[in-house]
């Protein structure tokens, strides 16, 4: 871990070096950084279940990658968010018509002309 944070800083380093110089690389692996990275050691990105921070049998991941059915691509934590969100889309549209008849009535200039300007 400590190599992995001393090429970070280095490539920091070297990075505001090449601002300003002015000759900033447009590829951004022209110096071989993503070679000498090796993600496989790091447990977050390990396959291996027991080196993980969080199991495979653990509640959150069984929440993230559980499906719906055995056949279906929805997972459950697609529809844990989806579902709040299609409730305050549904308030938001049957709430329009008195917000939009409040914002007419108004005698103020400022709200008027932003209520002209969303119309348009």
């Amino acid at each position: 871990m400590a190599d992995v944070i001393q090429v970070l800083e280095d490539e920091a380093e070297e990075g505001v070096v090449r601002l300003m110089d002015g000759s900033n690389a447009t590829d951004n692996n022209a110096d071989g950084y993503f070679d000498d990275v090796k993600l496989d050691d790091d447990p977050f990105f390990s396959d291996d279940s027991s080196s993980s921070p969080v199991s495979d049998g653990h509640a959150c991941k069984a929440v993230l990658y559980a499906t719906v059915s055995s056949g279906s691509s929805i997972r459950v934590w697609d529809l844990l968010i989806l579902i709040p969100c299609l409730f305050f889309l549904l308030f938001l549209l049957v709430r329009v018509g008195h917000a939009r008849q409040k914002l007419r009535n108004t005698n103020s200039p400022v709200c008027n002309h932003i209520f002209s300007l969303s119309l348009n």
